[in-house]
Parts: structure tokens; sequence; C-alpha cells
């Protein structure tokens, strides 16, 4: 049985691990899909989610501990998982650049990114819901919520590549997108991070 220590605490936990399960469904589901459809696209959007399952796990494992060091530490160690997971998706857009792929399936790419959209959804809502004050859970919800807007851009692109225009640099265009906004939400944690350690230094 676990205790918390007040109301807040047990919305923080409960957000996290429901956001946790989710997302490691949409993640094997999503790099399955990705692969067996060729979409660069796809695949990226499924790191994107392993990402964020190894950033709610570790949010989960700071959740019990007191020390706010260690919560703060618990949000760079996310940072750098996502690091990673721009470098694995920067490497698919070299393979993707450099070798000769076919077409992706752009309809099933855009019913797993429908899917993809509503469970990043329900974990951003969840996790705004829940307090978000400390570098995990700020952590946490700044990946949720801009997984939207990727998920947004996916849906876009598999739409103009299912009905309109049925080409592969739409595929390296989307997973450009996945690798720059992911990095962009690395350095935002070890921003809030550097704040974080100055204010401490300033108290002392």
């Amino acid at each position: 049985m676990i205790h918390f220590e007040n109301i807040e605490k047990k919305k923080q936990f409960i957000a996290l691990l429901i956001s946790l399960i989710m997302n490691i469904v949409v993640f094997l589901a999503e790099v399955i899909l990705g692969y067996l459809i060729n979409s660069l696209n796809i695949i990226a959007d499924g790191v994107d989610s392993f990402g964020d399952s190894i950033s709610y796990s570790v949010a989960i494992y700071s959740f019990f501990s007191l020390n706010n060091k260690s919560k703060d530490d618990a949000g760079m160690i996310i940072a750098i998982v996502q690091v990673f997971s721009a470098a694995f998706i920067f490497e698919e857009i070299l393979r993707g650049i450099l070798t000769e792929n076919s077409v992706a399936e752009y309809f099933y790419g855009f019913i797993i990114t429908i899917v993809s959209l509503v469970v990043n959804v329900v974990s951003a809502f969840l996790l705004y819901k829940a307090s978000h004050k400390e570098l995990n859970m700020k952590a946490a919800f700044i990946f949720s919520f801009m997984d939207i807007w990727m998920n947004l851009y996916t849906i876009v692109s598999c739409l103009i590549g299912w009905l309109v225009w049925d080409n592969e640099i739409l595929d390296i265009i989307g997973g450009s997108l996945f690798f720059l906004i992911i990095l962009f939400e690395a350095i935002k944690i070890f921003v809030e991070r550097n704040k974080t350690k100055k204010v401490n230094v300033n108290v002392v």
C-alpha cells in the first residue's frame, strides 16, 4: 500500500502512472508499425513516446524522494534521455536520405497518429491538473504538451501524403522536425535546472 503525503502527491503519482502505461503501448505500436509501413515520421513519434515513457518512469522513481535535489536531478536524467532519442532519430533521418526506400503508407500512419494524439492530450491534461512545480513534473508536462503539436504535424503530413502528394520527402521533413523539437525540449529542461541551481545558491 502506497502512502501519500497529501492529495496533491497522489494526483501527481496517478497522472504519471497513467501517462507511463499509455506511452509504453503507443511506443510499441508506433515503432513496430513505423518499420512495417516504412514511415520515419511514425518511427520518430514512437521513439519520442519511448523517451516520454523513460521520463515518466524516472519521475515516478524520484517521486518517493523527499529530497528536492533528487527530483531536479531526475529532471536532468529525463533531458539526457531526450538527447539520446534525438540522436537516434537523426540517425534514422540520415539512413532515410542515404538509402533508397519505398514511400510510406500514410493511411496507416494517420490512424496510429490519431491514437498517439489522444494519448498525449490525456497525458498533458492529467499532468496539468496535477501540480508540476518540481522539475521532474515540469519535464513530464513539457514533453506531453510538445508531443501534441508534433502529433498534429504528423497528422497533417500523413493526410498530405495519403490524399495529395505521395512523396518520401514528407517523412524526412517530419523526422527532422521531431529531432529539433525533442532537442529543444531537452535544452529547456537544462535551462530550468540551471535556474534552480542559481536559486539554491542564492538561498544558501
